[in-house]
């Protein structure tokens, strides 16, 4: 390997050394110069490489910056043929007993050249490659990935770099680093800290087997703020007790209304549904310059009439089995079948309070001009017996022609999507804060969501698995 002199400014650091020198270490260097006269370079020549039109160090990055402190314009080095990914290794391996490591800089230089997880290179033969042990490479090796994102990252030592990056939970560790940029945890606390938040990340994943539930009853522990890095275990099992508790009244099943009512093990205070009306037929009206409007809404709204109201007769019957006495039932419906619903209704014991009607503002225009615009459907309230809840809105407010504009398929990917505002309206009449409603027809889940804003626990059944997955991530928003 030759040796030669080369003029400083052709020599560059290599970017991925992650040796730190210290005040200490900067001073010692200066001075073994200085008082050989030079000769310490000469000695201990650089170790580079050549990339391009320069030198890139390997080894010698401190001599490097002290000498050019020091005014020297040439230094020795050997040059390598090393390529750059040896060049890297050899640079890592010889500077991690000399002075101090930057984690958060091996971290990245582990991460971004090499996938540690993967059967051709896992982590005890990447620590082998750079010289640490297999514990230290775990530790180290999310560091970058999971810190990258915060500012005043050069303020933590190593071991605290260490301690963050093992908080799994992205919302957790956020809490935690805030924490120590505004009060630094002792080590022995911030350990124990990030322990703790492992664990109750853990519990939660075991314990919550409902995706949107786990991820609500997270975030309501989160939202409690930083306080909670001082609870004990037992403290932020009872917070996620409790959040849970109060989930569990909001529930997504994907699956068919006869079969599920049938599994529920809750009693409700009000139906709240949108059924198949059986409107639907095979008409594609071609419209030039608009979108093609089609009245087949999908296969779930196409019946005979004898099947439609025999499948109407079978799903009230179900509905009513789970509806508390007292409780209320509200249904959407058209004009078709409007005399029987209310008769299927009274058939089950229930007593028909009122018929609405929802008087949409911006009615979808006739395509076939030959009939009027349709602009209202109508909804029917009922109660199991004497209605337990009632609430007295104000004069102007108890009309039973509401007005609410249409909503567009679009926003949901839903056909017959009801206003949110329409089912609120309703719901603060017919329930109170903390009622549960059952919407067995759920669609993508406005019921759910009105139910959210009025504080009002909630069950949403739905077949189809489109509109089932539209749901879970509306509600999971």
């Amino acid at each position: 390997m030759s040796v030669i002199e080369v003029s400083i400014d052709q020599i560059e650091p290599n970017a991925w050394n992650p040796n730190v020198m210290s005040d200490e270490e900067y001073e010692k260097l200066k001075t073994s110069i200085e008082v050989t006269e030079g000769r310490y370079l000469k000695d201990n020549p650089l170790l580079v490489r050549t990339v391009n039109d320069h030198y890139e160090i390997i080894d010698g990055e401190h001599r490097h910056k002290v000498a050019g402190d020091l005014g020297y314009k040439t230094l020795w080095c050997r040059v390598s043929e090393l390529d750059e990914e040896e060049a890297i290794e050899l640079c890592v391996i010889l500077n991690k007993d000399r002075g101090a490591i930057n984690y958060f800089k091996l971290s990245k230089l582990l991460s971004t050249f090499y996938k540690p997880y993967s059967k051709a290179l896992n982590q005890e033969h990447l620590g082998l490659r750079f010289g640490y042990a297999q514990n230290s490479i775990s530790q180290i090796i999310p560091i970058f990935e999971r810190l990258q994102m915060y500012l005043y990252i050069d303020t933590f030592s190593n071991f605290q770099l260490v301690q963050l990056a093992r908080v799994s939970n992205e919302a957790l560790r956020t809490l935690l680093v805030e924490k120590m940029v505004e009060k630094p945890l002792a080590s022995t606390t911030l350990q124990k800290t990030a322990t703790k938040l492992n664990s109750i990340t853990k519990y939660i994943e075991e314990e919550i087997a409902d995706e949107r539930i786990r991820t609500i009853v997270l975030d309501k522990l989160v939202s409690l703020g930083p306080s909670i890095l001082g609870y004990d275990l037992s403290a932020l099992k009872n917070e996620v007790k409790k959040f849970f508790n109060e989930e569990q009244k909001k529930r997504i099943i994907h699956g068919d209304m006869f079969d599920e009512i049938e599994k529920l093990d809750t009693m409700f205070d009000c139906i709240f549904t949108d059924p198949p009306y059986n409107i639907s037929y095979e008409n594609l009206v071609k419209l030039e310059g608009r979108k093609d409007f089609d009245s087949d809404k999908g296969e779930w709204d196409h019946f005979t009439p004898e099947e439609y109201l025999e499948f109407t007769r079978n799903w009230v019957k179900n509905a009513v089995s789970v509806l508390k006495p007292g409780g209320s039932m509200v249904i959407f419906t058209s004009d078709n079948y409007l005399s029987h619903l209310i008769d299927i209704l009274i058939d089950n014991g229930l007593k028909k309070r009122t018929t609405l009607i929802w008087k949409k503002d911006n009615p979808a225009p006739a395509t076939v001009q030959t009939n009027f615009v349709s602009s209202y459907e109508f909804i029917i309230y009922a109660s199991k017996g004497q209605q337990k809840t009632f609430n007295w809105l104000g004069q102007n407010e108890m009309h039973n022609v509401i007005s609410s504009p249409v909503v567009s398929a679009g926003n949901y990917g839903h056909p017959t999507q009801k206003p949110v505002k329409l089912i609120e309206k309703i719901l603060k009449s017919v329930t109170d804060v903390g009622d549960m409603v059952l919407d067995p027809f759920a669609g993508t889940g406005s019921t759910a969501v009105a139910c959210e804003e009025l504080v009002r626990g909630w069950v949403m059944i739905e077949k189809e698995e489109e509109y089932y997955e539209i749901m879970q991530r509306r509600l999971l928003k």
